[in-house]
Order: C-alpha cells, then sequence, then structure tokens
C-alpha cells in the first residue's frame, strides 16, 4: 500500500461523508483491511472506494464557524434534506430549528428527509425533533422509524435545547447551569459568569422579541487531555429582529441594520425610553467575551456579525434567513480577565467608525 492510498479512520468518514458509527458499521460488514502501526489503525483508500461508494449529498457543516447557511438543506421552499448534515453545535441546530418552525408557522407543511445516522440521532438526544411537535405536531413531518431509540444526551452536552416562553424562566435554566459547571471542576466565580452570560442573552431575547426563545449549550472536550476544551452557548428567538425592536425607540428608528446591529451592544442603548437604566447587559456580555479572548457571532435579519477577539471583527452571512436574532459564543476554560464596560463600549465605537 502505497504512502498516499494509506488513510486514517477520520480521512476514511471524511471520504465517504459518513459518522464515525456508520464507518465502523461499514467496516465491519465489507471486512476492510487494516494497517496497525503503533497505537495508530490505516485503511486503503482504494479498497474503500472499491466496495462503497461516497455519499456526495452530505456537505453541509452547521456550525459557528462555518459559512454554511440552513439554506443549503432546502430541496424547495418546504423540503429540508437533514442528511446533508455533516457537523452541528448549538448555534446550528437553533438556526435549523428556527428555520423549520417559521415555515411552519406561515401555515406550509413541512417535510424533513432523515435517515439513520449518527447527526440525526444527536439532534434526537438534543431534542430537535420533540420542539417541532410541541406546536406543529401535524405541520412538520419525517419517517419517524428513522429517529428512534431514547433520548440520551452525549457526555459532552450540558444543556440540550430548552424553550422558555416568559420572562423569568431562563433564571432556573442558569441556576442548573452553574451546577453543572461547578460539578465538573469549574470554579464557582467562572461558573456564575458563564451562568450570568446564558442568563442575560435569554433575557434580553425575550424582552424583544415579543415571544419564546431557544436556549443551549454544549461542552466539548480535548480529545487528547480528557478535560474540559470549551464551551458553546447559543440562544435564539424568532422575533422582530434587532433592527426592528431598536427603531420603537425613535433616537434609533433612521439605522440601518448594519449599524444597528453594532449599536445594540452599547451601553445605554435600548428600544426602551428609559435607556439610562437599560441596555447594560449586552454590554456586559461583550466585555466578559473580551476578557475571556471569546469568539461571538450575532445575526439579526440579514446580517451576521462575528466578534473574534484575537482577530478583526467580520461581517457574514447569516446561518438563517429567518426573522429574529441569534447569538452565540464560544468561551475557553482559561481566566477570565476584567475588562470593563468602558472598554467594550470603546471597541463597539471603533468598529462603528469602520462602517
Amino acid at each position: 500500500m502505497s504512502s498516499t492510498d494509506k488513510i486514517t479512520i477520520a480521512d476514511a468518514c471524511e471520504l465517504l461523508g459518513v459518522s464515525r458509527p456508520t464507518f465502523d458499521a461499514h467496516r465491519k460488514r465489507f471486512k476492510f483491511k487494516e494497517i496497525r502501526e503503533g497505537w495508530q489503525v490505516f485503511f486503503s483508500r482504494s479498497e474503500i472506494l472499491s466496495k462503497i461508494s461516497p455519499k456526495v449529498s452530505v456537505t453541509t457543516s452547521l456550525i459557528i464557524t462555518d459559512d454554511s447557511t440552513v439554506s443549503e438543506l432546502l430541496l424547495d421552499d418546504v423540503t429540508f434534506d437533514l442528511r446533508k448534515i455533516k457537523y452541528i453545535d448549538p448555534h446550528g441546530v437553533l438556526s435549523l430549528l428556527c428555520s423549520v418552525l417559521s415555515k411552519a408557522n406561515e401555515g406550509k407543511h413541512i417535510r424533513l428527509l432523515v435517515e439513520d445516522s449518527f447527526q440525526i440521532q444527536r439532534l434526537h438526544s438534543l431534542g430537535f425533533f420533540l420542539e417541532l411537535e410541541r406546536d406543529h405536531r401535524d405541520a412538520i413531518t419525517w419517517d419517524k422509524s428513522k429517529v428512534t431509540g431514547l433520548r440520551t444526551i452525549d457526555p459532552d452536552m450540558f444543556l440540550p435545547i430548552q424553550y422558555i416562553g416568559h420572562k423569568g424562566g431562563e433564571r432556573q435554566i442558569s441556576e442548573d447551569l452553574v451546577r453543572l459547571l461547578i460539578r465538573h471542576g469549574f470554579s464557582e466565580e467562572i461558573g456564575a459568569r458563564i451562568g450570568w452570560i446564558f442568563g442575560e442573552l435569554a433575557d434580553n431575547a425575550l424582552t424583544h422579541s415579543k415571544g419564546p426563545c431557544y436556549l443551549m449549550c454544549h461542552r466539548f472536550i480535548a480529545a487528547k487531555k480528557g478535560n474540559f476544551n470549551f464551551l458553546v452557548i447559543a440562544v435564539a428567538d424568532m422575533g422582530v429582529g434587532i433592527h426592528n425592536s431598536l427603531r420603537t425607540n425613535s433616537k434609533y428608528a433612521s439605522l440601518d441594520n448594519k449599524t444597528a446591529l453594532l449599536t445594540a451592544f452599547k451601553s445605554n442603548v435600548s428600544s426602551w425610553a428609559d435607556e439610562f437604566k437599560r441596555g447594560k447587559g449586552l454590554t456586559d456580555v461583550i466585555a466578559i467575551s473580551m476578557g475571556n479572548y471569546s469568539y461571538f457571532r450575532v445575526e439579526s435579519g440579514d446580517m451576521g456579525l462575528v466578534l473574534p477577539w484575537d482577530s478583526a471583527a467580520k461581517w457574514c452571512r447569516p446561518m438563517s434567513s429567518v426573522s429574529g436574532t441569534r447569538y452565540s459564543i464560544v468561551l475557553t476554560d482559561g481566566e477570565f480577565k476584567d475588562v470593563s464596560r468602558e472598554d467594550a463600549d470603546k471597541y463597539i465605537e471603533n468598529l462603528l467608525r469602520t462602517l
């Protein structure tokens, strides 16, 4: 076997466009020859391709750092091909959920194409299909024989999809998150900060969306060390969006969507008339994120903004084109430095000057 023909398990999964469990099933069925070099296992690319055709349909990675969008899963206006999903994280899951629910809210009958795969079962475990049945049991259909088994939560999962329909509902979830973090080795201080971010994003969504919001939190583990690596927190709603919310305050009625998206993160900016008593929550989220050198993404309307604190901010396509707002933040397990609200405001002011 030549060196170019020799591939790892990860390479084989990518080659075929399948999950690890699916590839393990293939290797047993087709009896692929294994080449062991120390602790590593290799396979022959040519042998695999001689027995299985790659699944070219598996192309979409709905993750916070990717440019893929939910539209790539649409076969037509009412059919989502979930078999195309290659990777997902909280940002992608909630973007997909809001997209499906939004079409159902328009009175359309939605069809989901599914298969018995790792990613579909993960969506099932996260409560994705359960949420679809909450208010749209007859309007959204899929082959339920392909989505079976108990909703078992992965060991790297902290909180599956949480539905919050009223103000105050986020408090209990934030408290549950803090307790989980502390049980997994976080200090009370860091646990409290992360829990606060989670609750603040949810409170902001509930205040301005005029409807329910969805929350999700995913813990990813460093494979080699087996310890905590980073945490992805996502919050989404299907409300009016940041731009339309700010426009209810005459002071911001003339802002375009891009300017409104940035302005919303400044201190004392709110859709409420008494904004000096409000409008501080998102600024504090930015400050905490900056102190952790985090990755923050916000989408509203037709605009998306990525704030990676170690590089320049950039505009991006929203993962979902539905109305509402989606916030996602990636936090590392490192130390949280104190960054003032004033420093966060200066950061946002500098970004506004570049528009």
